[in-house]
């Protein structure tokens, strides 16, 4: 634990502060209703997670915006060492996040993280969806297939926080979902972090079997 507090206290006196990176067609365009049902983590910078070998949540919206049921594969050293852990995160509605709470445009696809359980609970993030797949082929019901979530935190003008989570329909998407990812990352100014191993991959561990461990 005191080298991950180290590593990020070393990020965050290197970083600059948060930048915008959700453009207005995704907050003009994203409809929460497409955005629910089973979703696989297949890429992430999460610093929570990197005890984690699997991730699947699954995602239904409510009054208060989309509530996530989440199962991962988590442990230390080998499969023996690995337990599947669920937990609760709920992605508030933030309609203040550039319209003073008038629960605009502006504020769509742009949500308060809460982890629920089991660990760092309470913990607010700020999360924005900045792309997302939609369902061309009409094989999830016309939902998106693939979304592209980021959180940053600043204090005093510097990052002290930046996760970003990549989920899709299926835990080994096709490498033309993945091209559009990665498209939606350049195009956001995060580059850097797909061309190095800070954006790293989950849910493809042979340790996951997601048959023998349904929701």
């Amino acid at each position: 634990m005191g080298i991950l507090l180290v590593s990020l206290l070393l990020e965050a006196l290197s970083s600059p502060a948060c930048p915008d990176v959700q453009s207005p067609a995704i907050r003009a365009e994203y409809e929460i209703t497409k955005h629910t049902g089973r979703f696989y983590e297949i890429l992430f910078k999460d610093p929570v997670e990197d005890l984690c070998a699997c991730f699947v949540k699954d995602r239904e919206v409510t009054d208060v915006g989309l509530t996530d049921a989440d199962q991962l594969f988590c442990g230390m050293h080998d499969a023996k060492h690995f337990m599947w852990v669920n937990g609760t995160e709920q992605n508030l509605f933030n309609g203040s996040s550039c319209d003073g709470g008038k629960g605009g445009a502006c504020g769509n696809a742009n949500f308060d993280l809460v982890f629920e359980t089991p660990l760092i609970k309470r913990i607010h993030y700020p999360n924005q969806v900045i792309g997302f797949g939609r369902d061309a082929a009409g094989a999830y019901g016309g939902k998106y297939v693939w979304t592209v979530e980021y959180q940053c935190m600043e204090v005093l003008g510097v990052r002290d926080y930046l996760g970003v989570n990549i989920y899709h329909r299926h835990w080994d998407p096709p490498a033309a979902d993945l091209a559009a990812i990665q498209a939606v990352i350049d195009a956001a100014g995060l580059s850097a972090l797909w061309n190095s191993t800070k954006l790293k991959p989950i849910s493809s561990s042979p340790m996951c079997n997601f048959t023998a461990n349904p929701r």
